[in-house]
């Protein structure tokens, strides 16, 4: 019962701190118009084409409609790094509107089939650029790490639930009024979701807002995300997409465990597809908990090890009530994987390129679920029915222990310094910035210690380090004349880093001097990239450019 209290109430909490950010509740209203839509429109298109075609032209066109949005959204993610990422979240929800009114008028005006199933695959396309724009805006418009994880949890719920709710908004409307109405309605929710986009009020955007200067510059923008993919990008990117391609597979195996090993036909199909979508849900609810922790990585074994036993021991279900539980434990490692790789992602990425990061993630997602279904009939026909669960399930929790020291290791980089980021936020410099952005960086900082009479700056040498003082005191000198005096809390370091110059001034520590350290790289990327942050440091750069002598201020 307590551990039962206290989950109960870290869940609260993390629906609670989701709907006290403004920001942050616009955006999980605005993203359950976009989940309806891109479920309720695939069931309404698969059901026009089945329909107009039978089952092999549903399924041609599910493929036809997955490939292109997979190719495109790594690139067109580019625009959620280049433009400020609101406007971005706004723009494409404008962009899916528009897509979704011209697949309802092509469907008014009775078209043929092929221009219904060319709209119908350029408004899949259009749905590419909202859940990689949103997971890299999420960073902006959370204000701690635990609100970020949160925000998450609430969006792996909203799309579990969304599983249910965009088939049966299609399969309503589809009897009442038809293939048409669907559309139309889609095109209106997605209007309310763009009125609530356009209310964003983010962290200052990185002030890179123009085109790249060149061909060289598009084509290097373009590949961005593709070169930011460092050994913690691509282990989490491919632990996700692995999971794709096995919830790919299992579109297929939960076909063939009704037909060919429980006998319980196209009835079957939905009931075990309903199975599966309950766990999932139940899964996102468990994720809420998940708010408070400074771990993500124990999830993720989690996830995978109910995810792969479960589907393993499909391969000895004995009947259907034995099969419904073991795909709602399988729908419930589904969000626990997710929503702590898409976490640690938001974490160990660096801001300017986290867009094109999930755009990434977004194009191998679509791929693999295609790449999954591809695999499942030749896998079949080599090891059969049953035996085809057991290599499904081995997948996941495979990857996951080859991969998990490494796992471990961005995990633990990813937990949030509390003292480092404390010390940080009262830096003028560094108030402006995000709290994931701070946090991030607070990571980066080496502590350092100086004994009485040390130099930490000489003046005239490069710059390399910017230093926050935490114990002792320090004395600054220009050319032999003391100027200023730093306590706890002090800063020094950053004009030579800002106007790449030699070091202005000399700074001695007057006794024991603990401080952290920032290297130049990360300081600027931290600075330079946030307008507010940069206005911040050119005043305090202007008055220390031009100090007065200690003697004079006495």
């Amino acid at each position: 019962m307590g551990a039962l209290r206290r989950w109960l109430t870290e869940s609260i909490w993390v629906v609670a701190a989701v709907l006290r950010n403004p920001n942050l509740r616009r955006t999980q209203l605005a993203f359950v118009g976009f989940s309806v839509t891109e479920y309720a429109a695939w069931v309404a298109v698969l059901v026009y084409a089945y329909e107009s075609g039978g089952a092999a032209v549903a399924g041609l066109i599910g493929v036809i409609q997955l490939l292109p949005a997979a190719l495109i959204a790594p690139f067109a993610a580019l625009v959620g790094d280049r433009y400020r990422r609101d406007r971005a979240y706004a723009a494409g929800f404008a962009v899916e509107a528009l897509a979704m009114a011209i697949v309802g008028a092509v469907l008014i005006g009775n078209a043929p089939p092929l221009a219904v199933y060319a709209a119908a695959t350029a408004a899949t396309v259009s749905l590419v650029l909202t859940r990689p724009v949103q997971a890299a805006l999420a960073p902006r418009l959370a204000r701690s790490a635990g609100e970020l994880t949160a925000v998450n949890s609430t969006t792996g719920l909203i799309e579990s639930t969304s599983r249910f709710a965009g088939p049966a908004l299609a399969g309503v409307v589809l009897t009442l009024a038809g293939p048409s109405a669907v559309f139309a309605l889609l095109t209106l929710i997605l209007l309310g979701s763009l009125l609530l986009a356009i209310r964003l009020t983010p962290q200052p955007a990185p002030e890179r807002t123009g085109g790249p200067e060149g061909p060289d510059g598009a084509v290097a923008d373009l590949l961005g995300g593709f070169r930011a993919l460092n050994a913690e990008s691509r282990l989490l990117v491919g632990l996700l997409g692995a999971q794709s391609i096995v919830l790919g597979a299992l579109d297929l195996l939960m076909v063939v465990l009704a037909y060919q090993v429980l006998n319980i036909g196209s009835g079957g199909v939905g009931f075990l597809n309903a199975a599966f979508g309950i766990g999932s849900t139940l899964g996102s609810v468990f994720t809420l908990a998940l708010g408070g922790r400074p771990r993500l990585a124990p999830a993720i074994l989690v996830g995978t090890a109910l995810t792969g036993s479960a589907l393993a021991a499909l391969a000895l279900a004995p009947n259907r009530t034995a099969a419904t539980l073991l795909l709602a434990i399988v729908g419930i490692g589904r969000p626990l994987v997710a929503v702590a790789g898409y976490t640690l992602l938001q974490r160990s990425v660096a801001d300017r390129v986290l867009a094109r990061i999930f755009g990434i993630l977004e194009g191998a997602g679509l791929a693999a679920i295609a790449i999954g279904i591809a695999l499942t009939p030749p896998l079949l026909s080599l090891v059969g029915n049953r035996a085809a669960f057991v290599v499904a399930g081995i997948v996941l929790p495979l990857l996951t222990v080859i991969g998990w020291r490494r796992l471990v290791e961005i995990d633990a980089g990813a937990v949030v310094p509390s003292a480092e980021v404390a010390l940080l936020r009262s830096v003028s410099i560094f108030a402006p910035l995000s709290a994931p952005i701070l946090e991030r960086l607070a990571g980066k900082v080496r502590p350092v210690t100086f004994a009485p009479g040390s130099v930490l700056i000489r003046e005239g040498e490069p710059g390399d380090r910017f230093y926050v003082l935490v114990e002792g005191t320090v004395e600054v000198s220009i050319a032999g004349e003391v100027v200023d005096a730093h306590g706890p809390g002090g800063y020094f370091g950053e004009i030579a880093l800002l106007r790449d110059v030699p070091r202005t001034a000399t700074v001695v520590a007057l006794t024991n001097a603990q401080l952290v350290a920032l290297e130049r790289r990360d300081f600027l990327e931290a600075v330079t990239g946030h307008p507010e942050s940069i206005a911040a440091a050119d005043t305090v750069v202007r008055a220390r450019r031009h100090p007065q002598p200690v003697t004079e201020r006495k």
